[in-house]
């Protein structure tokens, strides 16, 4: 018989053969049963029963990513969401039975590396107390399935500049190829499109005999993750990061800012690559921020400052700069 993790007392009050308990506890994983022990008033007639069929508490397993591309060498990572203090053992499985990596870990993360094919099932499955060797798909205290894709995927990928920019340019090339035979893939359209608004920014065919294509954008409208789009299948084979555009900000005053009297502050902001800035956000917050600081007796207002925007912005195309102004 195993450890009692909870258990609590009661009394019929309503004499109906009916109560309800709650039991609170933490428990490790393993596999669970609930009973009972019941008398009569007159404490003459007792009894223990085993209630229900139990329950199974596993250790939570999360895979990232949990879907791979075939015959490619993939890193899974692993993560545990309740992790005993003790080692744990782990293992990817083929088919339910056939052990492809094994190891313990004393944490709640760990990673597998293996060549996925589509020819199998795969998962990962652990336990603190059974065997690495000895995990099976049924056997465990914890398991996840790793699904397979069999599609097409892209060889010798290069972006030029390597880093792009907002509102900067950049050139995309590769090779599509089949995942399961490395056959190039050819005549299939590939896309560059914003993931996010999804805007097409440019189109190629794959050519010829190599499945080689080009995309290409003369301006990047959002610093964003980009994405190259196989159209046989709509799948994202690979992806384009975007980083923002540094800016260069001065402060204009005027007036003659005298105390007790309400002055203009214009805000100009100039991106180096020549982009329009707006949107301004508080300060710690991804994107631009406008950050007052002072010894101002009375309130700093200005154009919806609250939200992030000043809304009486005012952008150069000539110059490139965008001038903001709050009172």
């Amino acid at each position: 018989m195993g450890e009692t993790r909870s258990s609590a007392n009661f009394t019929d009050e309503n004499n109906n053969k009916t109560e309800y308990v709650n039991l609170t506890t933490s428990l490790p994983a393993g596999e669970y049963t609930i009973g009972a022990s019941a008398s009569d008033t007159a404490d003459n007639s007792n009894s223990t029963t085993g209630l229900g069929d139990g329950f199974d508490v596993d250790l939570g397993v999360s895979l990232d990513p949990d879907t791979v591309v075939a015959n490619q060498e993939t890193t899974v990572d692993v993560t545990l969401s309740n992790a005993p203090s003790g080692d744990v053992n782990y293992a990817l499985l083929d088919d339910g039975t056939n052990l492809r990596t094994t190891g313990s870990t004393s944490g709640d993360t760990f990673s597998v590396t293996d060549t996925f094919d589509t020819g199998n099932n795969f998962t990962v499955a652990v336990s603190p107390d059974i065997d690495a060797v000895d995990l099976t798909y049924s056997n465990n205290d914890g398991a996840s399935n790793v699904s397979v894709e069999d599609r097409n995927l892209v060889e010798n990928y290069n972006v030029d500049p390597a880093n792009p920019q907002y509102n900067g340019s950049a050139t995309v090339s590769g090779t599509l190829v089949n995942s399961s035979t490395g056959d190039p893939v050819t005549s299939t359209t590939v896309q560059l499109n914003d993931t996010e608004t999804r805007t097409l920014l440019d189109v190629d065919t794959t050519g010829g005999q190599d499945g080689t294509f080009e995309l290409s954008t003369d301006r990047f409208p959002d610093a964003t993750t980009y994405e190259v789009v196989d159209t046989s299948d709509g799948s994202t084979v690979e992806t384009v990061d975007v980083g923002a555009a540094d800016a260069t900000v001065s402060l204009e005053t005027e007036g003659n800012n005298q105390g007790g009297f309400d002055e203009n502050y214009t805000v100009t902001a100039q991106s180096d690559t020549g982009a329009e800035l707006s949107n301004f956000t508080t300060a710690g917050t991804p994107g631009n921020y406008l950050n007052v600081t002072g010894p101002f007796d009375g309130e700093v207002t200005g154009d919806n400052l609250q939200t992030g925007n000043l809304l009486n912005s005012n952008y150069n195309n000539s110059e490139g700069i965008t001038n903001y102004s709050s009172r």
